[in-house]
């Protein structure tokens, strides 16, 4: 263990020539010494420290500019601290207390914003380490969780308003620090060959066809936000007027509407699968929702609203077209995409799961789809479209040499 934390020397180092000060001079001495790759657990943690930060400047400034432009300023410069604080940590999961209230339909697109940055800074530590094994990836990755994690604990603290126990900041953001990290690290072009290329070729098929798949759900998902947006547009608009009737208050909209936006587009994904969304066991069309404008542009009682679940085959079919660039076809195709198509609905619960929880009281006590409901359609809609494509064996090419000689 000793030797992978502080290994005297990497895989570049010792195929690297050694040179002689009198073969190319004090240059050659001063550039040896410059790159000289930082120790994994010292670049884990400084990647994990500086990711918490970067995360925490990325969505204060816009909410620090709003402040600023507020007409009229009534609140101390601390409480719009300690609202970043809360917004940073509720993206990863950790649900503050807003007047006696928890909240846990959290805003997960600043989360997504602060995965991108962990991914990132787990690609740096792994490079500026010269990580060549993915133990030592590892290494980088869990140190990294740790000044993450220890930095979101630090942050929970002062931001005493939102109540986020700082050791339950700590476990979580470490966790999701570890998993982006890792994921960072074991895809550089050092380790990538030693982590994703020794999956056997049946999983990267697999998941290669899962990923293309919930990636078509995702676009189709969007493109109905879309449609609702159009369809929608005046009463979105009214609510735009009301809400923002000022800039410092029009960037407070923007960059919330920004958070919930993975919450919206799930939403959606249930209604194209034929779900729904309820609030409290009442059809979302029917139950008080806050006046927010995403919520406003779901598009609840579209027209031929049945046929959207054909949208869902068609994302299975780009799963099958790429199971077929693979020439993974016939009765593999099949098992692959069942394999898939499984994968799809597991992903399509864990998103649901996500999108669904507390805005307050009473009706909005739990708002969100059925997860188990919107992983079965998921997986049964997004097979049928894969089995289309790819269950048929491939034709054979025959050459013109083959034909000569038969």
């Amino acid at each position: 263990m000793a030797d992978v934390v502080a290994r005297p020397g990497t895989a570049k180092e010792r195929v690297a020539p050694r040179v002689t000060p009198g073969d190319a001079g004090p240059q050659a001495a001063s550039s040896t010494s410059t790159q000289a790759p930082l120790p994994l657990v010292v670049a884990g943690a400084l990647a994990g420290v500086a990711a918490a930060g970067l995360g925490l400047v990325l969505l204060g400034v816009p909410i620090l500019l709003a402040w600023l432009l507020a007409p009229d300023v009534d609140q101390p410069w601390y409480v719009m601290v300690e609202v970043i604080g809360g917004a940073w940590l509720a993206g990863q999961g950790l649900p503050p207390r807003i007047d006696g209230v928890t909240i846990t339909l959290l805003p997960y697109g600043f989360g997504l914003a602060a995965g991108v940055v962990l991914v990132l800074a787990g690609r740096w530590a792994a490079r500026a380490s010269s990580a060549a094994r993915p133990v030592e990836a590892f290494v980088v990755a869990a140190t990294g969780a740790v000044g993450y994690g220890l930095s979101a604990a630090v942050v929970a603290a002062l931001a005493r308003a939102i109540a986020v126990p700082p050791t339950r900041a700590l476990a979580t953001t470490a966790a999701v620090a570890a998993v982006a990290m890792a994921l960072g690290a074991c895809t550089t072009p050092a380790l990538r060959g030693q982590t994703v290329g020794r999956l056997p070729s049946a999983v990267r098929a697999a998941a290669a066809c899962a990923g293309a798949t919930m990636a078509g759900l995702v676009a189709a998902s969007a493109l109905l936000l879309g449609a609702g947006l159009v369809l929608q547009a005046a009463q979105v608009g009214v609510l735009v007027d009301l809400l923002a009737d000022d800039l410092s208050s029009a960037i407070l909209v923007a960059g919330l509407s920004m958070g919930y936006l993975p919450t919206v587009i799930a939403w959606c994904t249930a209604l194209l699968l034929g779900v729904g969304v309820e609030a409290s066991g009442v059809a979302l069309e029917s139950a008080a929702v806050p006046a927010f404008p995403p919520l406003a542009a779901l598009p609840v009682g579209l027209p031929g609203a049945f046929a959207l679940p054909l949208l869902a085959v068609a994302a299975g079919m780009l799963g099958g077209g790429l199971l077929r660039r693979r020439r993974c076809t016939g009765l593999r195709g099949v098992l692959t995409g069942l394999v898939a198509s499984l994968l799809v609905g597991a992903t399509t619960v864990l998103l649901v799961l996500l999108s669904s929880g507390a805005l307050g009281t009473a009706r909005l006590s739990h708002v969100g789809p059925d997860p188990a409901m919107a992983g079965a359609w998921a997986a049964g809609l997004t097979l049928i479209g894969t089995l289309v494509v790819a269950a048929w064996p491939a034709r054979r090419r025959v050459r013109l040499a083959e034909v000569v000689d038969g």
